[in-house]
């Protein structure tokens, strides 16, 4: 990692969480313009943002409910399995 991107890897999660000031944010886009590391990095963090955005919704709170859900929709199948055999 190069010298400059050590600060701006900070920049990349301030820039998710809209806190950047528009002097800040200017900087930060003509750092990304430049280099190939950080881009990628904002990229994973675009991933991440995205297959986290359905967690926590409908109610859900922390790992518990995620699991709940899980079990909920094994018996679901399950129980479809079970009406197939008979």
């Amino acid at each position: 990692m190069k010298d400059s991107c050590s600060k701006f890897s900070v920049d990349l999660s301030a820039h998710f969480d809209g806190e950047l000031d528009a002097e800040e944010e200017h900087a930060l886009q003509s750092h990304l313009e430049g280099c190939d590391q950080c881009r990628a990095n904002l990229e994973k963090m675009r991933k991440i943002r995205s297959a986290m955005s359905g967690f926590g919704k409908g109610g859900s709170r922390g790992p518990g409910s995620v699991l709940e859900s899980l079990r909920a929709r094994l018996e679901s199948e399950k129980g479809r399995g079970k009406k197939k055999l008979l």
